[in-house]
């Protein structure tokens, strides 16, 4: 996208579906559309900086000045109005907010937008978790943590390594028989101070606060037109096709240790749980108030049952050292028809 535009109104899309070729993928008949509609007194800014924070912060999310054919209504509602403070409420399926946006949404409508979008894929029982998503020839592993333990440094330097990117920040998954990855960010975010790092990528990063977005699907640049969604074609990567996971990874960079554990699989449900559910970006604070972001006991009820299904078939790793050592073990991985407690 090379113009800018101002509009008083966008959509938000997820439509990426189960895997229509696997048999194995559960609920076809359910609509997993969903649609978030945007819309302030004034007009704001489009550009390919609201474009890379979706594809940064929004799984699965393609940005869109008109609703899709196959969308019949929006799902949910974002209403703004330019005051000078910053207040949200909510009223059934209908959010109003208020803040200065002075004709650019700020980062918070992104982590709201990105809360709505998390309750909307759990009432579907799919889940976005806080994980990256790599692979080798149809072996596609999960790099799951926190901030700060290090996925990103893990992923890029598993991209030197020929690997294969799904997704970044975060993998939308999906419980059949298998745990199946159907969505996820399409761009990578760093530190400004590390952006030097990763020229190897070969992409045109867009800054942003103290960051950069990483360009992993930036290959295809076209012309943007009211038809077009705001999202590039991509060749690297791999957004159309879903992939079963072959095992998870919990890493963890730290030079003065080399460990390698297989969790059991109590030990790994009590660990994933809240990684599955997201709880850490489950809430939003705009101004005084607080969008919540809790869901139903029942709902989590059905993700254990689903994961303590899933774990008899998925190992997981927490494996902690220096990126070299992590490389190693993930690489082996990688390289294992069948993966069994002790490989590595």
């Amino acid at each position: 996208m090379k113009e800018k535009k101002m509009l008083n109104k966008v959509y938000f899309l997820f439509s990426k579906g189960i895997d229509k070729n696997s048999d194995e993928s559960i609920s076809k008949n359910i609509n997993k559309n969903i649609c978030i509609s945007l819309t302030s007194d004034r007009p704001f800014q489009i550009d390919e900086r609201m474009v890379s924070l979706c594809k940064a912060y929004l799984p699965g999310v393609i940005l869109s000045e008109k609703k899709q054919s196959s969308m019949k209504k929006s799902t949910f509602f974002i209403v703004h109005k330019e005051k000078s403070k910053d207040k949200i409420s909510q009223k059934g399926n209908t959010i109003f907010i208020t803040g200065l946006w002075n004709q650019v949404i700020t980062l918070d409508v992104y982590h709201l937008l990105y809360c709505i979008l998390r309750i909307q894929l759990l009432e579907k029982e799919l889940f976005s978790v806080h994980a990256a998503c790599i692979g080798k020839e149809k072996k596609y592993f999960l790099l799951m943590g926190h901030s700060g333990v290090g996925k990103t440094a893990i992923t890029l330097a598993l991209l030197q390594k020929k690997f294969l990117f799904f997704s970044g920040n975060k993998t939308v998954l999906s419980f059949s028989n298998r745990l199946e990855a159907i969505a996820g960010t399409t761009a990578i975010t760093v530190r400004e101070q590390d952006i030097f790092r990763y020229d190897f990528i070969g992409k045109k990063s867009i800054a942003y606060a103290n960051r950069n977005i990483l360009q992993m699907n930036e290959v295809n640049d076209r012309d943007y037109n009211q038809n077009d969604n705001l999202e590039n074609n991509s060749e690297n990567v791999i957004s159309k096709k879903n992939f079963f996971i072959k095992g998870i990874i919990l890493p963890h960079l730290n030079d003065g240790v080399t460990e390698c554990t297989h969790l059991s699989e109590k030990s790994a449900l009590h660990t994933l749980y809240p990684f599955f559910l997201d709880v850490v970006n489950a809430d939003v604070i705009i101004g005084e108030d607080i969008f919540s972001g809790e869901v139903n006991e029942n709902l989590k009820k059905k993700l254990v049952f689903h994961l303590r299904k899933i774990l008899k078939k998925i190992p997981v790793y927490e494996i902690s050292g220096s990126k070299e050592f992590i490389l190693s073990k993930i690489s082996k991985m990688s390289k294992i028809n069948k993966i069994e407690s002790g490989f590595i």
